[in-house]
């Protein structure tokens, strides 16, 4: 069963206080024992945030892969630690494109903050021109290959590894369900390709670009993904705490067949309204985030939960 985790990167926004002021909103709306939310902030922001956070992890948007020397405006790994970051994002996209990143700088940082004891946020995904030349699966494979080069086995099932078409960061567009599940579905299977099937189950895949409220659910409800990061709607503490909201009561771990639901929080949102063995209607589905012709329904009776095939009505 693997967990769910969904974290915001704030990227180059907030200062100490707005860090604190949404912290203070939304550190409580993140209480789970079945999905990990967190925020990933800019490193002058991390003290302020590990201060406020008791439910939300905290998450580093980079680091260097040297402990010290002359590296001028860079972070390194010992500094996180010493914080108590239990998280770090490393090869996203921009730090790629505007800063230099490569595979093999990334896959130093991952074995330096493996040993630190901090779980990386492995990032990958195709451009545009990528996409539209049919090389998705090539650019995620080799990004992979040299990302995850020479790590073990255990250590890269611990780690989490985000899937961001970097067509759809920060662009309003956002790829459809069936081609994320398809690029996260691909993660896996390199990570099989490398280092066995059981770290292939256990490694977390989320899905990256123009995640917001209105479709993390559809996303959280494909097989191969187990979170999100979230780039614009994790700034605002309205959208974030939706977000939450949504993923907590629907959504609480992968599996290749079902999702398995927190019927408690839906049962509560349906006061008066009693689950009989027939099929839920269209709008119940729908409050709670669901597509029926996507999913298995569950049906509900006082003794038992138990999963039956969605059939057409005969009605």
């Amino acid at each position: 069963m693997r967990k769910p985790i969904i974290v915001g990167n704030w990227k180059m926004n907030k200062n100490n206080a707005e860090t604190k002021a949404f912290f203070e909103a939304v550190d409580g709306v993140a209480a789970s024992e079945n999905a990990t939310y967190g925020i990933g902030c800019p490193f002058t922001d991390l003290r302020t945030a590990l201060d406020h956070a008791k439910n939300l992890v905290v998450a580093a948007e980079n680091c260097h892969f040297e402990d010290s020397g002359a590296f001028t405006g860079e972070v390194s790994v010992p500094m996180l630690e010493e914080m108590g970051v239990k998280y770090c994002i490393i090869g996203h996209s921009e730090r790629r494109e505007m800063f230099g990143d490569t595979d093999e700088t990334v896959n130093k940082k991952a074995k330096r903050l493996i040993k630190a004891g901090i779980t990386p946020i492995l990032c990958v995904g195709e451009t545009e021109a990528d996409y539209d030349a049919g090389n998705s699966e090539k650019v995620i494979r080799e990004e992979l290959a040299g990302s995850l080069a020479d790590l073990c086995p255990k250590c890269v099932g611990e780690m989490v590894i985000a899937y961001e078409p970097i067509w759809a960061i920060g662009t309003g567009k956002s790829a459809s369900v069936e081609i994320a599940e398809n690029c996260c579905k691909i993660v896996r299977d390199q990570v099989k390709a490398m280092y066995g099937e059981e770290a292939a189950e256990k490694v977390r895949i989320q899905y990256g670009g123009s995640v917001k409220p209105n479709n993390i659910v559809e996303y959280m409800a494909q097989p191969d993904i187990d979170g999100a990061l979230i780039g614009g709607a994790s700034l605002k503490e309205d959208s974030f705490t939706e977000i939450i909201e949504k993923t907590k009561r629907g959504t609480v771990n992968s599996s290749s067949d079902n999702r398995i639901f927190n019927y408690s929080t839906v049962y509560l949102s349906m006061i008066s309204i009693t689950l009989s063995r027939a099929a839920p209607s269209a709008w119940i589905l729908r409050s709670i985030g669901l597509d029926k012709s996507r999913l298995k329904i569950p049906m509900i009776d006082l003794a038992s939960i138990t999963y039956l095939p969605d059939t057409k009505s005969k009605s």
